[in-house]
């Protein structure tokens, strides 16, 4: 999604369909469990209880991860949240992104 600005001052939302559909090509084809596996850096995976995005495979292997990696991989699951967790679960999103910030 791109803002352009017209010549009369106003602004237009243009979508970029083709750039879209090779972004979501790479996003589905692209396997990164090896960077969270093999990290030191800590990761959180935040993810909504009622969400269907993100499957049970990956929800139980981030289990997995977090059972094994004394808490340098966390899974947090906000139940009652859908996929947009941030409009769900904005308060709980929130704590939960700012707990490490000190």
């Amino acid at each position: 999604l791109n803002v352009k600005g017209q010549r009369d001052g106003s602004y237009a939302f243009v979508l970029d369909v083709p750039a879209i559909t090779t972004m979501l090509d790479d996003y589905f084809t692209r396997d990164s469990w090896d960077v969270v596996e093999t990290s030191n850096a800590k990761i959180d995976f935040i993810v909504g209880g009622a969400s269907t995005v993100v499957d049970e495979t990956d929800r139980a292997r981030a289990r997995t991860l977090a059972q094994s990696t004394g808490g340098r991989v966390a899974l947090h699951v906000l139940e009652g949240a859908g996929h947009w967790v941030h409009v769900d679960a904005a308060a709980e999103l929130v704590r939960l992104a700012t707990e490490d910030l000190g």
